[in-house]
């Protein structure tokens, strides 16, 4: 109780942070004094006890990076798919 205690108090991380603790990877969904519930990219809900937590990396103020493969024939030109994703990838991240 005592580490969740900390982890409250020094406000390390929060509800809907992205983190990884151990190999487990996620979105923390709540945070107790005994344990913290991260739900997984594949779905799954993994429950940690605080009392295990040594060291975690807290991605909440940084940019998540993703490589997005888009399918695109050879007629279309270099310029028309800069419109394109210039156009829709600017309005995602407004």
């Amino acid at each position: 109780m005592l580490a969740g205690s900390f982890i409250l108090l020094e406000d390390q991380y929060n509800i809907g942070d992205y983190l990884t603790i151990g190999n487990i990877t996620g979105t923390v969904e709540d945070i107790t004094l005994r344990k913290t519930r991260i739900r997984d990219y594949n779905g799954a809900i993994n429950v940690i006890p605080n009392s295990t937590i040594q060291q975690f990396t807290n991605y909440a103020n940084f940019r998540i990076k993703s490589d997005i493969i888009l399918p695109v024939p050879y007629s279309v030109s270099l310029e028309e798919i800069q419109k394109i994703t210039e156009k829709d990838f600017c309005r995602m991240s407004a």
